[in-house]
């Protein structure tokens, strides 16, 4: 059953710290993906397309020290499916059709977020974080992350059918609660688990002999898991020495399922997320909440457009990916020239 989401054009959130309480509104959301969204000739139309991107390219590749541009055109798939370069890859694309998207359309966002490693190009989008800081960020985390899972055994796989508190049931009820847990709670019927692989393997066969569907993630490590927990405080002292600044449109951020606005606790919350669930679907929820009509995926593939068919939205909202606008700009351009 979909889950109905009611729209209201203002709510108030609080500060999950301090419980400050802060009245919000939107119109228009932008999203970014993140792992999981890899393929070879991701961000070809943007590369190959908009000069005003080449700064992204560059400077990706500069801190990075990865050719960012091969590395997305032709691979290979198995460098790509590294967190060590699927990382700065997808933020590379996320940045750079944002960039192509602001240059030629009057859209703005209202509020913002992204999945995961998304919500660095998010924090990018809000004036929070400038873009060589953004992928300084970017590449120290695909590093830690990188390092941790390959003295590790971890995996993460996507269930399709339970419910958050569903899941957490059936994990409670099995012997597998001390080493599984559920990394993204995306949807009211998508739930991420993360964990060691074998024991991993063992609870999704009795997923699956229960009659829920369960797909593997091309990913190489057990993100937003207590796998990850020995990355937080490098990860946090990198952070340190990354300015960052009050957003100017709202961030919803994964750790919080809500707008985070200071940037020290922006800071604290980037570094815990290694090893914190990803609120997603509470997210969205959100974002219907605060009045949003329409929402635009910035990054490679569908992924979260997809998911949102897990929601019953209010018909007013619409939402489309950045693929597609692109797609009709190219069409609206090639009539131009044929009058």
């Amino acid at each position: 059953m979909k889950e109905a989401v009611g729209a209201h054009k203002e709510t108030t959130v609080s500060n999950p710290e301090t419980g400050e309480l802060k009245r919000v509104s939107a119109r228009t959301a932008f999203m970014f993906p993140g792992q999981g969204t890899q393929y070879l000739g991701m961000g070809k139309h943007v590369c190959d397309h908009s000069p005003r991107s080449t700064a992204v390219w560059d400077c990706a590749s500069d801190i990075s020290g990865i050719n960012v541009r091969k590395l997305c055109s032709k691979g290979p798939m198995k460098l790509l499916d590294q967190t060590r370069y699927q990382q700065i890859a997808i933020t590379t694309v996320n940045m750079a059709s944002l960039v192509e998207l602001t240059h030629y359309s009057p859209m703005a966002a209202d509020a913002v977020l992204g999945h995961s490693v998304g919500e660095y190009t998010a924090l990018y989008c809000a004036g929070a974080i400038g873009m060589e800081d953004t992928f300084r960020a970017v590449n120290a985390r695909a590093r830690i992350m990188q390092q941790i899972s390959s003295n590790s055994e971890g995996g993460m796989a996507a269930v399709i059918g339970p419910s958050h508190t569903e899941m957490q049931e059936l994990l409670e009820g099995s012997d597998m609660a001390t080493h599984i847990s559920i990394a993204n709670d995306n949807t009211p019927q998508q739930q991420v688990l993360a964990g060691p692989r074998r024991q991993l393997k063992t609870f999704c066969r009795s997923l699956m002999r229960l009659g829920h569907k369960v797909v593997q993630l091309p990913v190489n490590g057990a993100w937003h898991s207590s796998m990850m927990a020995p990355g937080v405080d490098a990860f946090a002292t990198v952070l340190t020495g990354i300015p960052l600044h009050y957003p100017k449109i709202p961030v919803i951020m994964n750790r919080a399922g809500r707008p985070v606005s200071d940037p020290d606790l922006i800071r604290r919350y980037l570094s815990e997320h290694l090893s914190r669930k990803v609120l997603w679907a509470e997210s969205m929820r959100l974002l219907v909440k605060i009045g949003v009509h329409q929402i635009v995926e910035i990054g490679p593939r569908k992924i979260l457009s997809r998911m949102l068919s897990d929601f019953v939205f209010p018909q007013t909202i619409t939402v489309s990916h950045i693929d597609d606008i692109f797609r009709r700009r190219s069409i609206s351009l090639s009539k131009r020239m044929e009058r």
